[in-house]
């Protein structure tokens, strides 16, 4: 018999730590802009997908060849392995889906063009342009109040996945594990 030295790192607990540190940092604000709130939504998506690879190393052997998946492709094989149907429409799934959203327009958007008119006169339109917001209305909804439920739902969707697999309480926020094992050989 012989002894090993295993030391276990996960990715997903090193990134809801950063997640974590943005969050209070942006609570303590008076003022909540859609700036601020852009790299917690990135790495909420980061964070959701990491746990839920996570998972799926834990309790599924062939995790290696489905890892790069969709994550969506990914949340339907934990459910399938747990003998339960994911409610793509209730939260906590459509949290991550929105998660994924916005970290899909920020990494592959597009240019959004966004029509207004008809003017009778240039100068017409020049007037109004002025008065038009400029961001498109996704982005909008990031404030204050979008951070406070965002942080509620991600512990939400992190406890989800926890659950649906029966692994620890706060088994999301471990970001590494040491320990002598015994093996032969």
């Amino acid at each position: 018999m012989s002894y090993f030295i295993e030391h276990e790192y996960t990715a997903q607990g090193h990134i809801i730590e950063c997640l974590f540190n943005m969050h209070r940092d942006l609570s303590e604000r008076d003022e909540v802009v859609y700036s601020d709130c852009i790299p917690v939504a990135v790495f909420s998506a980061f964070a959701i997908e990491a746990y839920i690879n996570g998972v799926g190393a834990k309790v599924i052997n062939f995790w290696d060849s489905v890892e790069r998946n969709s994550w969506q492709s990914k949340v339907e094989i934990l459910h399938s392995i747990a003998e339960k149907k994911p409610d793509w429409g209730a939260d906590p799934l459509s949290f991550a889906r929105e998660m994924f959203k916005l970290r899909d327009k920020l990494a592959h958007g597009k240019p959004e063009i966004i029509s207004m008119g008809p003017y009778p006169t240039k100068a017409d339109a020049g007037d109004h342009y002025l008065e038009v917001r400029k961001e498109p209305e996704w982005i909008l909804k990031l404030n204050k109040k979008w951070l406070a439920r965002s942080k509620r739902m991600f512990i939400e969707t992190m406890d989800y996945f926890r659950e649906l697999h029966g692994l620890p309480e706060n088994d999301h926020l471990r970001r590494e594990r040491t320990e002598v094992v015994e093996r032969n050989g």
